[in-house]
């Protein structure tokens, strides 16, 4: 085993390399938000030291395929974003993101349609869907359309909020592009911070799989659609 005291840079792409595979027992076993020192199994450093984080290969499709990617966050809190800009040179084809967490600036900013969320609720296929086309077309910033990817997270990360038929870890992930509009139901199982790191990681998944022309059936659910990508 090899321990890494002190490296917040180092710690900083360890752990977004984790959530990006996914391994929940290293995650769980090193912490990430109380522990100073990842402890690692040494076989694997240099795979997770060399390997491209799942941002920046998304980063490289977008830049190559000459597209632009939008995101509107609700329960991630920005999480996506965050994770998309920490790569350098993201500029060149990350527009931005809407962190619409309250139902009147899901309506006023991203055109969510009041009947939408009286009927369906923010936590829904439809919300989702009027999220991601309503950020694409609000944040293109002149660009063309079919060039644009909007993408949108809306869930309960818990501890509350859960309700019949809707529990604490059900999450919508939507994605709008020129070809159409998707969307997918997660159900996790984690606490808030795991299952927002899981929301955005599923988000990626699904950006990564449609610029590879890989885009699941929308008759999957979440966890198959993503499983293996």
């Amino acid at each position: 085993m090899l321990s890494l005291p002190g490296d917040k840079h180092l710690e900083s792409q360890i752990f977004n390399y984790i959530y990006s595979m996914q391994n929940r027992n290293i995650r769980q076993a090193s912490g990430g938000r109380k522990q100073q020192i990842i402890i690692i199994p040494i076989k694997r450093l240099e795979l997770i030291v060399t390997t491209p984080l799942l941002e920046e290969k998304i980063g490289a499709l977008l830049r190559e395929k000459g597209m632009k990617l939008t995101l509107a966050e609700s329960c991630t809190g920005g999480l996506i974003g965050h994770r998309v800009t920490n790569i350098p040179g993201s500029s060149d084809y990350y527009l931005g993101s809407l962190t619409a967490y309250a139902y009147e600036v899901k309506e006023s900013l991203l055109g969510v349609k009041h009947e939408t969320l009286q009927i369906h609720g923010a936590v829904s296929r439809q919300c989702v869907l009027e999220m991601a086309s309503g950020v694409r077309r609000a944040l293109a910033g002149g660009f063309p359309l079919d060039k644009v990817i909007g993408v949108s997270v809306s869930g309960i990360a818990g501890p509350g909020g859960g309700m019949p038929g809707k529990p604490v870890g059900t999450v919508w992930i939507g994605l709008s592009a020129g070809d159409g509009n998707y969307a997918w139901k997660f159900n996790w199982q984690g606490d808030r911070i795991h299952n927002k790191e899981d929301s955005a990681e599923a988000a990626l998944t699904l950006v990564w799989l449609y610029l590879r022309g890989k885009l699941p059936s929308e008759a999957l659910s979440g966890q198959e659609a993503i499983q293996g990508a």
